[in-house]
């Protein structure tokens, strides 16, 4: 037999099988979920109808999915075509047939919002993760389904319908890995799909690392420079933000890897990114867009990305950081700051974030700031604090 090495490996695996037998049985049996209610059967039964419909609906989009000539042109064969002739015969003959492009098209929507009700529980005040259904359409391969969904090609500017219907699966995939590590890591695997400027593909990667410090903590610098590059060359949009803010603090902990890698880029980039308000003319458009209750309500404005982008550098210097402390005192100075918070037209969420900043980057410091004890920059802030509060209390 030891003449023979095929042989000789298989007689090992048996071995090695037959002495891991029991270790394999019981890793088997913690992928088991039972369905104890028969609320958990009933959601297996129509994941699994779900499921099916949609991988084969998937499969045939080039069929139904509208390419330039008109939906309604596409080819009349795809799956689903016999639940939609029974659904046309109980129609009444005068009404006008449901096309089966319209039909596909209002069946994946119907299937992702169910899908994506499963994964949460949602109240008026409290938003929760619904683990048990979470880990069950983990073990049916639902993101498996919805993630070759998202890589349908179809015509951006022109299918509307289709623009929803990746909205509900961007959706679909947030909900699936809310406060669910597991699920997180699964998408994990997957996140060269979300590397682009789109700004849900930015959300579903904000929710695939939010307060996950073990994925935030191996995050690479390409993603980090994708983000910054999007800011650059797509605009200043809050989404990129929040996702910087993400990664460099996860579970209460930060990341001194990934704020050090933040800074580095969002330094390189520049002005394009970076947009401060110091001299005098930028000062006063800060000023006009505080006053401004369109630019307080739009969550994409100037105003808010400079907010977002103050509040990044704060979390970045925060957990006593001196890299990115030097970095930020430069940034914004001081004089910068006071003028800003002591301004009567400030709104607070500007003086919050800029408060933020100045405790995390010239008071609670690695090196001491000789700056703050010197000057009568704090006096004046404490000024204003006792004018906010005689304000709120009256």
């Amino acid at each position: 037999m030891h003449d023979y090495p095929p042989l000789v490996s298989g007689a090992l695996q048996l071995l090695f099988r037959h002495f891991s037998q029991r270790q394999e049985v019981l890793q088997a049996f913690k992928q088991v979920q039972l369905l104890v209610t028969s609320q958990d059967i009933d959601n297996y039964k129509q994941i699994k109808q779900d499921l099916d419909q949609l991988r084969s609906i998937v499969e045939k989009s080039e069929l139904w999915v509208y390419k330039g000539q008109g939906p309604d042109e596409a080819a009349d064969v795809t799956t689903g075509e016999n639940e939609h002739k029974k659904k046309e015969e109980g129609r009444s003959k005068s009404s006008k047939p449901e096309s089966t492009s319209s039909y596909n098209y209002r069946v994946v929507k119907e299937i992702l919002l169910r899908l994506s009700k499963l994964c949460v529980q949602e109240s008026i005040l409290v938003r929760k993760s619904r683990k048990q259904q979470q880990r069950l359409l983990r073990n049916m391969g639902a993101h498996a389904v919805v993630l070759e969904l998202l890589q349908i090609p179809y015509e951006k500017a022109e299918d509307i319908r289709m623009q929803e219907i990746m909205k509900l699966a961007h959706e679909f995939l947030q909900n699936f890995c809310a406060g669910n590590q597991q699920n997180q890591a699964l998408l994990h695997k997957h996140i060269n799909l979300f590397l682009n400027p789109g700004i849900l593909e930015a959300v579903t990667m904000q929710h695939i690392f939010m307060n996950n410090f073990q994925l935030c903590s191996e995050i690479n610098e390409r993603v980090v420079q994708h983000f910054v590059h999007c800011i650059e060359t797509h605009g200043r949009n809050v989404q990129y933000i929040k996702f910087l803010q993400t990664i460099v603090k996860a579970e209460g902990k930060f990341i001194k890897k990934c704020q050090d890698m933040v800074m580095a880029e969002l330094v390189n980039a520049g002005e394009d990114v970076l947009v401060f308000y110091n001299d005098r003319a930028s000062f006063q458009t800060l000023v006009q867009m505080m006053r401004s209750e369109r630019d307080r309500m739009d969550e994409n404005s100037a105003l808010m990305y400079h907010i977002h982008l103050v509040e990044l550098l704060a979390v970045c210097t925060e957990g006593k950081n001196v890299y990115t402390e030097i970095k930020c005192n430069s940034l914004l100075p001081l004089d910068d700051i006071v003028r800003v918070v002591t301004h009567e037209d400030c709104i607070p969420e500007v003086k919050i974030a800029y408060i933020n900043f100045l405790n995390h980057c010239y008071v609670d410091t690695e090196v001491e700031m000789k700056e703050i004890y010197t000057s009568n920059h704090m006096w004046k802030l404490f000024e204003n604090f006792l004018v906010d509060i005689c304000r709120l209390v009256s």
